[in-house]
Formats: C-alpha cells, structure tokens, sequence
C-alpha cells in the first residue's frame, strides 16, 4: 500500500518524498487516539485515519510541494526539502506520542489463530490480509477506469501536453497525494 502511495506521487512528480514512512506513522497514530483516547470502535477509528491521511497529503502538496513547483525547484532540493520533512515529523511524533509500540483496545490480547495448511495466521492478520488486497484491487481498477485515475496517468505520462489539453495538473497532482497519502494512513493502521 504504502509503495503504490510512493509510486503515485514518484510517478506524477519525479519526487522521491523521503517522508513517505511518517505518513503511514501518521495514519497508525491518527487511528490509535481515535481508538484508545476517544473510544471509537476500530473500523470507524481507521476510517477516520485514512480520511485524515488523505488530508494530510492535500495539505502538504498545497502548503509545501505545489509552492516550491511554482518556483520551479529542482528535484534534488525537494528531495532535502523531504528528507527535512521526515525528520521534523518523527522527532514531532516521537515527542508526542514516545517511541514505544501500542496496541489497539480491541486486539490488544487477541490469540485466536486460523490454521491454514502451512500458516496459522491470527484473525487480525487474515482481516489484514483482505483487506491490502481489496484495497489495492479497487485502487488499481479506480486508476484504470476512472475519470481522475485516467487524469493522474495522463499527467504522469506528459504533464506538458495534460496542461496543453486543459487538464487540470495541479488538481491531480492534489489528488495523488491525497491518495497515496491515504494509502500510507491505511498501511500505517494495519501495521
């Protein structure tokens, strides 16, 4: 999940963003205190955090990445314009929330398992496991068949011509990391 995020944003803006693995920090922390702080169930706690993922992303390519290519900034510096990003963002979480690992109320001591001919897999990790999949079918059949998927190709094949033919570039640039952000946050929750 998290690598089909970085692929889309990589794709659509030749940015390799090395704050890619604090967005999917964001979306297990989002999902913890909607979970253990303010007692939500898990599915809507997950929910809610990929939806502020998604966010998040739109923020970042509005406030910082859109800017800094309107100014017409090299690759190279927005990649330590990243790097920078990332940093400031663990120390800001790790201050925040500390660096221990925490656990969902609801599976917190969960050991049933499943049996499956070579595997004994727990229930969460099955639910995991369905759920990547599905999420990445529908992403990559959103991307083949949509308007906006057939508009983030387009832009990632030849943003010059997508902008000549009138199709909005910076809007589906928005878009993709809105949705690889969302992808990270949802990784970040299954993590």
């Amino acid at each position: 999940l998290a690598a089909l995020g970085l692929s889309l944003i990589f794709g659509t803006t030749g940015l390799t963003n090395f704050a890619h693995g604090e967005m999917v920090a964001f979306g297990a922390i989002v999902a913890y205190a909607f979970n253990a702080w303010a007692g939500l169930p898990l599915v809507v706690s997950a929910i809610l955090a990929v939806i502020a993922g998604g966010a998040f992303g739109w923020v970042q390519d509005r406030g910082l990445w859109r800017p800094l290519r309107g100014r017409k900034t090299g690759i190279i510096a927005m990649m330590i314009v990243s790097i920078g990003l990332g940093l400031a963002l663990r120390n800001l979480f790790q201050y925040a929330f500390g660096p221990s690992t925490r656990s969902y109320t609801e599976w917190a001591n969960q050991t049933k398992s499943t049996y499956l001919g070579v595997f004994n897999l727990a229930d969460k990790e099955i639910g995991i496991i369905v759920v990547s999949i599905a999420v990445l079918a529908l992403t990559i059949f959103g991307l083949a068949k949509s308007r906006l998927g057939k508009a983030m190709r387009a832009v990632s094949a030849n943003p010059s011509s997508s902008d000549s033919s009138g199709l909005g570039v910076d809007g589906a640039i928005n878009n993709v990391w809105a949705l690889g952000a969302a992808l990270s946050a949802l990784l970040g929750v299954l993590f």
